[in-house]
């Protein structure tokens, strides 16, 4: 196996046991295809840390306890219960655990759902207290906390939790309990707004391809390619800017390009030349032309890394033949060009031209639109439509 942020291939051994919790996943593992972000250069890849879960036979706890804190409010909730069946398989677990977590899940939604009249009997406000400290006290490892908060809840609800007997038995060993409790204390209406954001339409795509990379500040007379450090070693690459540059004029979309200068020179943007009608503007705009107007581009690229470390051959170059020419007229000599001032320039540069991987990724809702006109261009169809038709 080999990753692409590495420069070698890994070999994998798995257990007979790791093979079939991997068969079983065939039907949901699509629900783990997603990055979180934990901060601006950190991501944590969902599908990897399942897989490397399943490989070494560690529990996914810490993951679900970054979902459980995510701040979508319950948007988490279907890739929770997905890591909690990954979690079960993983421990063994038999149906008396399985039946207890149905029990669990069973109570929680019956704390949701209970009504006093036309309200609910647990408030909104009210809901989210409690989760947010049944959580706190999961993550924190405080079980007795949990186990008050629980009680406290039920008591409030007046919902009885038969659940909680065999999670109180052995809090540790039936952790998954907890979770699943925690994980399924939301509106209804939170998950149907996770479905969207998760059926939201994309493409992705990754290539590999053979190109030169491209020069970044130079030292003295030798031009550098832009490099990038990680495991230790030195990778050539070509940055996101020069890629998505490259894209955008040799498709053909910037054929449609207008600029202007406002200070400095930018895309003209207005109510008749818009990322609607004009390609050129789908890879985003800012125009501060009196309005100022912003659009996200509609892709993104990422910096296309090479396959194989950086080994630096710089080469070497001159323009001797000019230089003599000019020498050659004037009477000078090309042997003393301290004194005699003939414009011999010598200079080195890096050259590197070699596989490297990137990604593409195509928001195809966003494709042919713009949220600044859009409203204008709508208001100006309807009057078309009235007055012409």
């Amino acid at each position: 196996m080999k990753k692409p942020e590495r420069a070698y291939f890994e070999t994998l051994y798995l257990r007979k046991e790791s093979l079939e919790i991997l068969k079983n996943m065939k039907s949901y593992y699509k629900a783990f295809c997603f990055s979180i972000k934990i901060s601006d250069d950190y991501w944590i890849n969902i599908l990897n840390e399942v897989f490397d879960a399943v490989v070494n036979f560690t529990l996914l706890d810490n993951l679900i306890n970054k979902l459980l804190k995510d701040s979508r409010e319950g948007g988490n909730s279907y890739v929770i219960s997905k890591l909690l069946k990954v979690n079960v398989e993983i421990k063994k677990g038999d149906e008396k655990m399985k039946n207890t977590m149905k029990a669990a899940f069973a109570c929680a939604k019956q704390i949701v759902d209970k009504k006093d009249g036309n309200k609910p009997r647990v408030s909104d406000t009210k809901l989210k207290s409690y989760c947010t400290k049944l959580i706190n006290a999961i993550i924190l490892d405080d079980y007795d906390q949990f186990q008050k908060i629980l009680i406290n809840l039920s008591n409030y609800a007046e919902v009885p939790c038969g659940f909680a007997y065999d999670l109180f038995e052995d809090f540790e060993g039936n952790k998954e309990i907890a979770y699943t409790f925690v994980n399924s204390l939301n509106r209804y209406k939170k998950i149907i707004r996770r479905v969207k954001i998760m059926n939201k339409k994309a493409l992705t795509l990754t290539v590999v391809a053979n190109m030169t990379s491209n020069y970044s500040e130079g030292l003295g007379n030798v031009a550098s390619v832009q490099k990038v450090f990680k495991n230790r070693r030195i990778y050539s690459m070509r940055s996101r800017e020069s890629l998505k540059n490259a894209i955008m004029i040799q498709s053909g979309w910037y054929d449609d390009l207008e600029t202007e200068v406002d200070g400095a020179t930018q895309k003209k943007v207005n109510e008749d030349l818009n990322a609607i009608n004009c390609r050129a503007l789908e890879g985003g705009y800012m125009n501060t032309q009196a309005t100022t107007y912003v659009r996200r581009s509609s892709f993104y690229v990422t910096d296309a890394i090479s396959t194989e470390h950086f080994i630096s051959e710089p080469r070497f170059h001159n323009n001797l033949y000019m230089a003599t020419n000019y020498a050659k007229s004037k009477g000078l000599s090309v042997q003393e060009p301290g004194k005699n001032n003939i414009g011999l320039m010598p200079y080195q540069y890096e050259y590197d031209k070699s596989l490297k991987i990137y990604s593409i990724t195509i928001d195809l809702e966003m494709i042919g639109k713009d949220e600044n006109f859009e409203v204008k261009q709508m208001q100006k169809k309807k009057l078309i439509e009235l007055f012409v038709y």
